[in-house]
């Protein structure tokens, strides 16, 4: 057998590692695995908000407390959710239902501050908009992961809506990994920037999710 170059093995175990990571950033096909999924993006749940709360700041709009405390509560609380359901094996009937429910008071918390930012019209508007409904769709595809595991079969996708000022915007129950998650989020923000300056928006560098090494692949 001959052996292998520095070079060639380099490569090849580059190879391995980035093929592993494509791996792991794809949904889970059976299992718990996405409930784990949950229980982790509730942490990139709360930096989308500090997001949020970051580019309405940045741009003079006051963010009501209680409202804004209410959808960080509400993240909490499908976190603590989700990792109930892992920590029991088998977990007991009704424990994804109330994931399930949690995940369906978190939409309308978010539903409810994006409704009370009450901003006019104009690129600011637009942009917590798209970030919104980022934010919803994501929700709402756990929530449809959740009862598609409750029932056995996967279910219709619901009519759902977002409403931020005068614009109300549909909403797409959408399945995306962390990685998808940060990444999308981002890719919304950079499709700012050839009208930031032009608008008067701004959008702070903190308003961007950390994307790992491997997140990047």
């Amino acid at each position: 057998m001959q052996a292998m170059t520095r070079r060639e093995f380099t490569s090849r175990g580059l190879r391995i590692a980035v093929s592993g990571a494509l791996l792991a950033s794809l949904p889970p096909l059976s299992g718990c695995d996405w409930v784990q999924d949950v229980a982790n993006w509730t942490a990139d749940g709360e930096a989308a908000i500090g997001s949020l709360a970051s580019i309405l700041a940045a741009n003079g709009v006051a963010v009501a407390p209680a409202p804004l405390a209410a959808v960080n509560a509400a993240l909490a609380a499908v976190h603590q959710a989700a990792e109930s359901y892992l920590a029991m094996s088998p977990a007991p009937s009704g424990a994804l239902a109330t994931l399930e429910a949690a995940l369906q008071d978190c939409s309308a918390a978010l539903g409810a501050f994006l409704t009370a930012l009450g901003l006019p019209g104009g690129a600011l508007l637009t942009l917590v908009t798209s970030l919104g409904e980022f934010l919803l769709s994501t929700i709402a595809g756990f929530v449809q992961k959740a009862a598609a595991a409750a029932s056995g079969s996967a279910p219709a996708a619901a009519a759902l809506s977002l409403r931020v000022g005068a614009a109300q915007w549909p909403v797409t129950p959408q399945w995306r990994s962390n990685r998808a998650f940060k990444r999308g989020w981002n890719a919304i923000l950079d499709r700012t920037k050839p009208i930031s300056s032009q608008h008067q928006l701004r959008v702070p560098i903190e308003a961007y999710q950390h994307v790992s090494f491997w997140e990047r692949f």
